[in-house]
């Protein structure tokens, strides 16, 4: 995983900035109508980007981050709404939150039982009617028709293996165990966010780690291969990311 606190000066301009957030906050804004929500706890909300927009639309929006370097910048973004925590264990007493708002953190969980741990946390701290808004299938969100997801998938990235820890389906079974009922469903662009082969290709190289499913003696083939792509340093088609709402039924 990376490491937030080196990575926080370089998070928001690498993940899409203002027009990302913008489309988030949103789409978040548009599930979230349902229940009337008026205090959002955003968990891993990292440089509070996201949630200053969340409060421009209205919203009590606080962030909650492990990383420091990334919580030194939400607390100039939303000053006095900023506090450090785990995900598997919020700071936050029983039913104090309207809503929960989980954002590009499931997939980088290590195992199912922390998915579960972090839901069930979320459904913890939620008031009964409270609504728990994530994301999921985050890799699933790149468009399936352009050359560099042909050719990881001609790598195997999609096939065998344990599904990936925000995979809906396993999501679904976990919020459900913990009293949480599936209510509404809605989407965002990562603006921003297309894959570029060259930059991919990098981080493949400088990471000791397999690529999803991608076989690890395979791994310097594909490096190779995403930099004689066509136009490599050129954005493919950005994302769409799936967010799902679940209400606690208290």
């Amino acid at each position: 995983m990376l490491d937030y606190d080196v990575e926080a000066a370089r998070y928001d301009d690498t993940r899409g900035g203002v027009a990302r957030a913008e489309a988030a906050a949103d789409a978040i804004a548009s599930l979230l109508r349902a229940v009337r929500a008026r205090t959002v706890l955003d968990v891993a909300g990292g440089t509070g980007l996201v949630a200053s927009r969340l409060a421009r639309r209205g919203y009590d929006a606080v962030v909650c981050d492990r990383s420091a370097g990334m919580l030194a910048l939400a607390t100039g973004r939303c000053p006095g709404r900023t506090l450090r925590g785990d995900a598997t264990r919020l700071p936050f007493a029983t039913g104090r939150v309207d809503a929960v708002v989980v954002v590009w953190l499931l997939h980088l969980l290590a195992s199912p039982a922390e998915v579960a741990a972090v839901v069930s946390e979320a459904a913890r701290v939620l008031r009964p009617g409270g609504m728990l808004v994530s994301t999921v299938d985050k890799d699933a969100g790149h468009p399936p028709d352009t050359d560099v997801e042909r050719l990881l998938v001609s790598y195997g990235r999609t096939q065998g293996g344990a599904a990936p820890t925000d995979a809906r389906g396993q999501v679904e079974v976990l919020a459900r165990k913990a009293g949480l009922t599936l209510q509404a469903e809605g989407g965002f662009v990562g603006h921003g966010q297309g894959r570029v082969p060259a930059a991919l290709a990098d981080v493949l190289e400088s990471s000791s780690r397999s690529y999803q499913h991608v076989e690890p003696h395979r791994k310097e083939a594909l490096i190779r291969d995403l930099r004689a792509l066509p136009d490599p340093d050129l954005a493919r088609t950005p994302p769409t990311y799936r967010l799902l709402a679940w209400q606690n039924a208290g």
